[in-house]
């Protein structure tokens, strides 16, 4: 599924300067892009030619959320009774033509028609105006709706959030995670300059075999022309083969969230002077340094002390979440609510 068009992968270059990219992630970009169209409500469909995206790939969107909202109600982790047609009219009517996902969850839907609004609507948009007045409804919205700070300031929540979503797209997509490998450095005296896109490689591991596999991001990613990235780890939707093999839908994850959202972590015992990834030897490396390892490929160095709060944390968190999956209307204990709480501060500072 593709939010921006085939004409918008032209345009992706004017996207990055223009501040739509969000931590090197092509699906918080997608979300970010999403957010702003959605509430645009009436103006949404100027919003789209402008900013090159897919209309009806918005409506999809917007209709996989409700039905998602629809199952999570009645699975009982959020409130009961809600109703994917009855959050879309809610939406209509209450929402200025949004998804009306976040409304519903604030307020539910009582009072909305299910039957799609309040005495008909615009079929065109989705809002409660006559389809004859839905140009002059968008023309009047279009320029409050779309203005940029507006939109930036209604992005900042979600700014704080990114460690959390990311941590999130971890444990969606693992593993297919690919892990990013710089030049090695030269010898010589002057300032170090970082690396261009063109010199970085990229390794997969096949999971037929464990092999790993060159591969390269999809000129359409926001991270194609990245040099520097602030994790060397990278999830990723799906690959293609062209000429090479493709990466894409990419977003570079922190370590820690690999650690607790991966796969099997372990624990490895490194020799004094070896470094955890069995390259070369470094004679400084400490005595009581350690590995935690992911899957028995991604390692990750650790001091020995803290190794066995990182095992335990994990594993009570996963505890946690299972028994909340088993019986969602089982309230958090304090001490798993502190838990979740230090989860989330640890992603946030990693």
């Amino acid at each position: 599924m593709r939010v921006v068009t085939k004409r918008g992968m032209r345009c992706l270059k004017r996207w990055s300067c223009g501040g739509w990219a969000r931590s090197q992630s092509d699906h918080l970009t997608a979300l970010r892009a999403y957010m702003a169209c959605d509430a645009a409500g009436p103006g949404r469909f100027a919003f789209c030619r402008e900013n090159f995206l897919g209309i009806k790939t918005i409506q999809i969107i917007a209709g996989l959320k409700r039905q998602l909202l629809e199952l999570l109600s009645e699975a009982g982790f959020v409130r009961q009774g809600l109703r994917s047609r009855a959050v879309e009219a809610l939406g209509r009517r209450l929402g200025g033509g949004s998804d009306g996902v976040r409304l519903a969850l604030t307020q539910g839907t009582e009072g909305a028609d299910a039957r799609g609004g309040a005495g008909g609507g615009c079929y065109r948009c989705g809002g409660a105006h006559l389809a004859r007045d839905c140009a002059a409804v968008m023309e009047e919205a279009a320029p409050e709706r779309l203005s940029g700070d507006d939109v930036l300031e209604r992005h900042e929540e979600q700014a704080r959030k990114t460690p959390l979503l990311k941590a999130l797209l971890v444990a969606a997509l693992y593993p297919q995670v690919a892990e990013v490998e710089l030049p090695e450095k030269k010898a010589g005296k002057g300032p170090v300059k970082p690396p261009s896109p063109q010199s970085l490689k990229f390794r997969i591991r096949k999971p037929e075999s464990g092999v790993p596999a060159e591969v390269a991001l999809h000129p359409s990613s926001v991270n194609a022309k990245t040099s520097v990235f602030d994790s060397r780890f990278l999830v990723f939707h799906e690959k293609v083969k062209t000429t090479r093999v493709y990466l894409r839908d990419v977003s570079t994850v922190s370590p820690y969230s690999l650690m607790l959202f991966g796969g099997t972590l372990t624990a490895e015992e490194t020799a004094t002077g070896a470094t955890p990834r069995g390259g070369r030897k470094r004679r400084d490396a400490p005595v009581d340094s350690s590995v935690l390892c992911v899957d028995g490929w991604i390692r990750f160095k650790c001091p020995r002390n803290e190794q066995h709060l990182m095992l335990e944390a994990r594993k009570e968190l996963h505890r946690v979440l299972k028994l909340r999956i088993q019986s969602p209307a089982i309230a958090f204990t304090e001490v798993a609510e502190g838990l979740i709480v230090a989860v989330i501060q640890l992603l946030s500072e990693g």
